[in-house]
């Protein structure tokens, strides 16, 4: 990092491995933007990760009013805090979708009547493995063509990949890849029936295409979002909910978490700032307590 003598580092989400690179900059004295913070997931280590992160950055880009009125609450500066969307929205409006047979030939389906695209990560505060078991289970006695994605880096996450491998290896016309590429995951949210699991993508990029979701247990507890049902991690509440949503149409409804318009804003308040060191020396603003 010092040889390249940035004048700024931009850190972006909750991940314990942003936060280690956000201490290093900070260590080497370089300012922080930070993309992200404020939002909740009260049911994952990540809540905590997101809010050390914002103490070590300098300055703040929230996706929505809401989280930005929650870094204020941790005592940054205003004038720091801007809402802007989150970039990862702009990708999502900048990406051509596939078509309906291409996105399916491209995870290695032929073209289903009905689909769930499944993305469930562990559990970091409890156990994963009954949770897993109960949407293993649901997703088994259901007749829908079954796309299995892998799950993130957090520890748990190699019993899930052997669960829908051996899923995989049991039911017909399902598939599972540890990646996809963005625009293919963009298609499955387009043309598949509703997505299943516990990801912030049900919230985030979800939306903007009307796909209903199905959030299994508190993982993303604290987010918005209009096109959820949460539901216990009990499989026959999960395929009462699946049911439901793949029965509802499909309907586009308003982006919580930005309009595809993030980076302008962002580049709009970096281009303003003369002197990138001075946001390194921080107030903590007290803005009073709401028992």
């Amino acid at each position: 990092m010092m040889e390249l003598r940035p004048d700024m580092v931009f850190v972006h989400g909750d991940r314990h491995e942003v936060l280690g690179a956000a201490v290093a900059a900070n260590v080497m004295g370089v300012p922080i933007a930070h993309i992200g913070g404020g939002d909740l997931t009260e049911g994952s280590q990540d809540d905590s990760f997101r809010h050390a992160i914002t103490k070590l950055s300098h300055l703040h880009f929230a996706s929505n009013q809401d989280s930005a009125d929650r870094i204020i609450q941790m005592g940054e500066e205003p004038d720091r805090v801007h809402v802007t969307g989150c970039p990862g929205i702009d990708m999502v409006m900048a990406t051509p979708v596939l078509g309906r047979e291409e996105t399916f030939a491209a995870v290695g389906l032929a073209t289903p009547a009905r689909s769930l695209v499944v993305l469930f990560h562990p559990n970091t505060l409890a156990d994963t493995r009954p949770e897993l078991e109960a949407l293993s289970v649901a997703l088994a006695r259901r007749t829908e063509a079954l796309v299995l994605l892998g799950p993130n880096a957090d520890a748990g996450g190699d019993l899930i990949r052997r669960e829908w491998q051996r899923l995989v290896r049991n039911r017909p016309d399902t598939v599972y890849h540890d990646n996809v590429e963005p625009q293919v995951f963009y298609s499955l949210l387009k043309w598949c029936d509703a997505l299943v699991g516990n990801s912030s993508a049900g919230f985030y990029e979800a939306p903007c295409f009307g796909i209903p979701v199905i959030n299994i247990s508190d993982r993303q507890k604290g987010r918005m979002g209009w096109n959820i049902a949460t539901v216990p991690a009990d499989t026959s509440q999960i395929n009462d909910a699946i049911k439901s949503c793949i029965d509802a149409p499909k309907s586009i409804g308003p982006g919580l978490y930005g309009d595809g318009h993030a980076a302008e804003r962002i580049a709009k308040v970096i281009g303003g700032i003369k002197d990138p060191r001075a946001l390194l020396r921080k107030k903590f603003i007290h803005t009073g307590y709401n028992s």
